[in-house]
């Protein structure tokens, strides 16, 4: 986090942190936090203020975060710097032993490692900030896996998943079709840690995968809402 962290004090004190990585085109704001101390002080104006400050420098055009449905302040933070709700996004947790139930994807879709010169067909495929599963790959342990149909090879929109086994989970993960998940969570399970009996996943705009996992056994861990903006 230290790279892309300000911090931001008053006479030595802390008031608020950000930590922002800039995505080629898009600036994505990972945290915006104001010590209850200093809410309501517009500190979440000048941090947010700063941040796309920031974002414009490095040459972005667009910036975008995550938030709590419940969480109005943020909210109204957000929504007055012009940014606007797209779509709600779950986070899931799934035992190991649930996944074994989930549909069996067709025989033709199979997992495979992502090589890095497929990054951007997959981030393009899926709508991905440019550079997220090179970002990814830069952090120690991740593990960048992608769905290919074998009846149809240039197809990147299959299923494409980065697994950090430490956490344990996966974000993105994004699959074309509710049934490809079983496939993604499968081709994690040997680089999973023997102390985790579960597995997570963050499903973004996706109702009908998350459906179908909390069919499955899954629980949600949490609800998030994405923004989005112009800079």
């Amino acid at each position: 986090m230290m790279p892309g962290t300000r911090i931001f004090e008053e006479a030595g004190s802390v008031a608020a942190y950000t930590w922002c990585t800039p995505l080629e085109d898009v600036g994505y704001v990972r945290h915006v936090v104001v010590h209850p101390g200093y809410r309501g002080k517009g500190i979440g104006r000048l941090a947010m203020a700063d941040a796309a400050a920031l974002f414009r420098a490095a040459g972005c055009s667009r910036w975008v975060l995550n938030v709590k449905p419940d969480n109005e302040p943020a909210l109204r933070l957000y929504r007055s710097v012009g940014m606007t709700e797209r779509y709600l996004s779950t986070a899931l947790r799934m035992e190991w032993s649930a996944v074994d139930t989930l549909p069996a994807p067709p025989p033709n879709v199979v997992a495979r490692p992502a090589d890095a010169t497929e990054d951007a067909a997959l981030e393009a495929a899926f709508g991905l900030p440019k550079k997220t599963l090179s970002n990814a790959r830069s952090a120690a342990g991740r593990i960048i896996l992608r769905l290919e149909d074998l009846n149809d090879a240039a197809n990147h929109r299959v299923g494409v998943a980065s697994f950090d086994p430490g956490f344990p989970g996966s974000f993105p993960f994004r699959v074309a079709h509710p049934s490809y998940a079983r496939a993604l969570f499968e081709a994690m399970k040997p680089h999973a840690r023997p102390e985790f009996s579960h597995i997570g996943a963050v499903v973004e705009d996706d109702a009908a995968l998350t459906q179908s996992l909390l069919d499955h056994g899954a629980e949600t861990r949490l609800r998030i809402v994405h923004f989005e903006g112009h800079l």
